[in-house]
């Protein structure tokens, strides 16, 4: 024949397949309208007792008499592809009832929904709504779920007031759990924890500043910022991953992150009160959170950072000092860690997925993490060139050679001021050498070192 064997048998089982699906249905009265119809008109005696049986054998006996011949016969070595068809059949019909009803969708991707198959149309189908028609039905949806919020979730708005007075309550606490400490070892932190209000209002996104977890809007004051060391001693491991986890979350909502960026201001220049409390921060809170970090575990500082990726702008923080510092301390631990070797191959891959997320929003981006220098003054990057060493040394060789490609010309910026310098003058041999060491930081990750003139492979 012509046409011989242009089909596979793997053609054929889908052709069989396709035409059973268009078989099963939820309403065979409005399918098949006139099968039914025949049905009563003349009805099958044995019908009732074999309905099940002869629902499954007429369907897939009639595909045998038609394709017998494939089979070496009409008869021969039927029985046994009839019990392949019955077979077929039935799991057809067990997934036509187990399948959702035609009213329900499922919500996928951005683009629209996608329709549940039914016996005419088994292939599932993508519809298409416009941004218009989609928002629509967000704000139907967000209205049908504002009832309930408001019941269960009551947003509070805090004054200064508020927040001074919840500050002064955390102080006398801490006073008095100190001085009982010193009489007795025993002591209840409790009434501590529940003056620090961990658990009001965690969620970063709130309409106003004063609708921010009150402790958070106390970290904004110097006040609070000088007791965290002190009232650390007196939390637990479970109580300070917890402070550290809200504080990832809302990590812009502090005015050291909020204010602290040079981007946000024309001179490039951060206000003098801005950088005394950037100051504060760095040698308090800081200092007390790279204390906390050691007792983490892996999987726990892969946490902490996820958090904070997908909670924040990683492009607009790693502008300040605060947020460079923060991702300099999880991913140091995250190195010294792996580099005991006893981590799973499960956290590795969360590793590997966390960083690899991070470097993303970080890429192309990288050189604006850089301070701009100012004639006056001269400007600290000792704490970027820490944190892009940090970064080098949980990447790979392809995120080495991103890294330096885009802080190529920071680089020789930073071996051009030295040579400019005159080693002559004490005061700036130190400044020279201390600025040469910022940058061998970072290089010496790579097995590189720079001098005033070149940089060159760091001899062993």
């Amino acid at each position: 024949m012509r046409y011989s064997g242009i089909m596979n048998p793997k053609d054929k089982d889908f052709v069989t397949r396709f035409q059973l699906s268009q078989i099963v249905t939820e309403d065979p009265y409005n399918e098949d309208f006139y099968a039914q119809v025949f049905k009563v008109i003349h009805p099958n005696p044995n019908q009732v007792s074999q309905e099940q049986e002869q629902q499954n054998n007429s369907i897939a006996q009639a595909y045998l008499d038609q394709s017998g011949h494939r089979l070496g016969g009409r008869h021969k070595r039927a029985d046994v592809a009839l019990q392949r068809m019955q077979q077929q059949v039935q799991r057809a019909v067990t997934v036509a009832k187990e399948r959702p009803k035609l009213t329900q969708y499922a919500r996928e991707g951005a683009l629209g929904k996608i329709s549940i198959g039914s016996g005419k149309k088994p292939r599932q189908q993508l519809e298409l709504f416009s941004k218009a028609v989609q928002m629509e039905i967000e704000k139907q949806e967000e209205e049908a779920a504002v009832p309930v919020a408001s019941n269960s979730n009551e947003v509070k708005s805090y004054t200064k007031k508020d927040i001074m007075s919840i500050l002064e309550n955390i102080i006398t606490n801490l006073m008095t759990i100190e001085s009982e400490s010193r009489l007795s070892s025993g002591v209840d932190t409790t009434p501590l924890w529940e003056s620090l209000r961990i658990l009001e209002q965690p969620s970063p996104k709130v309409n106003d500043e004063s609708e921010v977890n009150p402790f958070i809007q106390c970290l904004n004051h110097e006040k609070a910022l000088k007791i965290v060391s002190r009232l650390f001693k007196f939390l637990s491991r479970e109580q300070i991953l917890t402070i550290a986890t809200l504080i990832m979350s809302n990590l812009e909502n502090l005015n050291v992150v909020k204010a602290g960026s040079y981007t946000k201001y024309e001179d490039n220049k951060i206000p003098p009160k801005t950088a005394r409390l950037i100051e504060t921060h760095s040698l308090t809170f800081t200092k007390a959170f790279m204390t906390a970090v050691q007792d983490f575990k892996f999987n726990e500082i892969i946490g902490l950072l996820v958090i904070l990726i997908e909670h924040n702008n990683v492009s607009y923080i790693s502008t300040t000092k605060v947020g460079l510092s923060i991702f300099t301390t999880l991913l140091s631990r995250a190195e010294l860690i792996r580099g005991e070797g006893s981590i799973s191959a499960t956290d590795l891959s969360e590793w590997s997925s966390c960083y690899d997320e991070l470097f993303t929003s970080l890429e192309s981006r990288i050189a604006s993490i850089f301070p701009p220098q100012q004639e006056t003054e001269d400007i600290n990057e000792s704490y970027v060139w820490q944190f892009l060493a940090t970064l080098a040394l949980g990447g790979k060789l392809n995120h080495q050679r991103i890294i330096v490609d885009e802080v190529r010309d920071q680089i020789f910026s930073v071996m051009n001021r030295a040579k400019a310098l005159d080693s002559s003058d004490v005061n700036n041999f130190y400044k020279k050498q201390n600025i040469l060491n910022n940058l061998n930081m970072f290089l010496v990750v790579m097995g590189l070192v720079a001098d005033e003139n070149e940089i060159k492979e760091l001899q062993s």
